[in-house]
């Protein structure tokens, strides 16, 4: 995480001519966004396209699958009756903030806003934003792929208690090493 807009300033770099995107998701572009300040000043043009799903929900899936329970994954305000970090998502300008390190910006939550987005990058010259409404907790289908994340081994909470079982299981059908 972070490598993206890096990444993408370094593919303009090296390959001046032509169209460069940078997919990235709004917690990773959070880690590191003042790389568009480096491709303003340098005018180097790259399109950054940001799903806005307030948080990184990849890990947060994740989590909530390995440990059973959420925390600090997510953009959310702090709750005044539990104290913790369950209340409204932060509301981020990403569009804006995007325009103040000299990206040209647009907001879109349509497929064809989208596009529309995209038509109107190509024609830029310097770095261009495009932030995309989506669903905060649309996961990716089961790849079959096996991620070896352990549940916690000491916890005196059931729920991790049984997602450690699951995963001793799992360990045990799914991992395969091969050298």
């Amino acid at each position: 995480m972070g490598y993206e807009l890096p990444g993408g300033l370094g593919v303009r770099l090296a390959q001046p001519e032509g169209e460069v995107f940078v997919f990235v998701g709004d917690g990773t572009y959070m880690l590191q966004p003042t790389e568009l300040i480096t491709a303003a000043q340098e005018n180097l043009k790259i399109t950054v396209i940001v799903p806005e799903n307030h948080g990184f929900q990849s890990i947060h899936n994740l989590q909530n699958a390995r440990a059973g329970h959420s925390f600090g994954n997510e953009f959310r305000y702090r709750d005044g009756n539990t104290n913790r970090l369950e209340g409204e998502f932060v509301a981020i300008d990403f569009a804006k903030n995007a325009e103040s390190m000299g990206a040209k910006a647009w907001k879109v939550s349509t497929p064809d806003q989208v596009k529309q987005a995209l038509r109107e990058a190509r024609q830029e010259t310097g770095p261009c934003f495009i932030v995309a409404d989506v669903e905060p907790r649309r996961y990716c289908p089961w790849s079959g792929v096996w991620w070896d994340v352990a549940a916690a081994e000491a916890s005196e909470d059931p729920l991790t208690q049984k997602l450690r079982a699951e995963y001793v299981e799992q360990r045990d059908e799914l991992q395969r090493l091969y050298y």
